[in-house]
């Protein structure tokens, strides 16, 4: 019994440590010269381990191809992109790390109220929570019929008989586009994990820790740097979300009752994080790093795709007002051909559903 847990518990260390070193390594080859903002780093570099997903699933989705031929390709590439960090890292001295303020009284209380609420948030959803969705039926059983049959989605997950979705592709747009179900079966695959556990108990931790960072860094810009504001919004915040959780079908809450579904954890993280993103991008100053936010816009886009279709209105609703903001604050046409390049992915799927 404790080898088993033991085992268990490790797997799920692993778990997390790809979830936060691949991203990393990511955001560190599309920011090769930031040292400063690792957190940015951190979430440009999530958007491109899902956009990167997406390109590589789709000619693996039409052609047929083996789900643990996905598998071993992805990784590959991970490992390809890790050797290439430590290349262009391995001489650089790591830059001093800049002087913190210490906390405050008010910002200690702020940070351990938010602690005690995040822990429960957490323990409710992977110890016993009872919550329930028909969309498990899709997120949890496309996965599991994957790694069972080696075949990407080639099992309808409602009957269990076999289905040939690259010839309904109209039908059911926002599941052969948005692969969440397929990434995830590859990690259930690689830590020996049932797919049911991973998804409702080990990753529902990480899942709603990145959703509040996301969350703290947006308001972090938004309150130009103090950090005392910031805090004791996202302590209000996850109070707020605690006592706003009545019931499954509020949509708002659904990344702290349903972290693993795609539709909660895209529109919930990736959604501000796109939004983030687009915010230090119009407020940069260097030409050079304002390129790269401006890719980083369009991983994030393209990794919405992946976590569900509803990301992409979303992105095109919000990206599409804080930029006429910007075309109107600073007068730069420029920005709407730049910001419609950007958000070409959701277009491209909103274009699709449409027709």
């Amino acid at each position: 019994m404790l080898t088993y847990f033991l085992t268990d518990f490790f797997n799920a260390l692993g778990v997390g440590l790809f979830f936060i070193l691949l991203p990393y390594i990511a955001g560190r080859l599309i920011f090769p010269h930031e040292e400063k903002d690792k957190g940015l780093i951190l979430i440009v570099g999530m958007c491109a381990v899902f956009a990167v997903f997406e390109t590589i699933y789709l000619p693996f989705f039409f052609f047929k191809l083996p789900f643990r031929l996905l598998i071993v390709t992805y990784f590959v590439l991970a490992t390809v992109g890790l050797l290439l960090d430590f290349l262009l890292n391995y001489k650089k001295k790591p830059l001093p790390a800049p002087a913190r303020k210490a906390l405050s009284r008010g910002e200690k209380s702020c940070a351990a109220v938010f602690a005690l609420v995040f822990v429960f948030q957490v323990l409710r959803v992977t110890a016993g929570a009872g919550t329930w969705n028909i969309d498990d039926a899709w997120y949890l059983t496309i996965a599991n019929d994957t790694i069972h049959t080696d075949i990407i989605m080639g099992v309808d997950p409602v009957t269990g008989l076999a289905h040939d979705y690259t010839r309904d592709v109209a039908a059911n747009m926002e599941y052969v586009f948005s692969p969440w179900p397929i990434f995830w079966a590859m990690f259930a695959e690689i830590f020996s994990f049932p797919i049911t556990t991973l998804m409702r108990t080990v990753l529902p931790f990480y899942f709603i820790g990145t959703f509040y960072y996301v969350v703290y860094r947006l308001v972090l810009f938004i309150f130009n740097g103090c950090r005392e504001k910031a805090l004791m919004a996202l302590c209000l915040l996850s109070v707020f979300y605690e006592f706003s959780a009545v019931a499954m079908n509020v949509r708002y809450t659904w990344i702290i009752l349903y972290p693993w579904m795609g539709k909660g954890f895209g529109p919930s993280v990736i959604c501000p994080a796109a939004l983030l993103i687009f915010l230090h991008c119009s407020s940069e100053e260097n030409p050079a790093r304002r390129r790269l936010l401006w890719f980083a816009l369009f991983l994030a886009n393209l990794a919405g795709c992946m976590c569900a279709s509803s990301c992409a209105e979303l992105n095109l609703i919000a990206l599409g007002c804080w930029g006429l903001v910007s075309v109107i604050d600073k007068k730069d046409l420029s920005i709407i051909w730049k910001l419609g390049l950007c958000v070409s992915p959701s277009l491209v799927l909103m274009a699709a559903h449409l027709v």
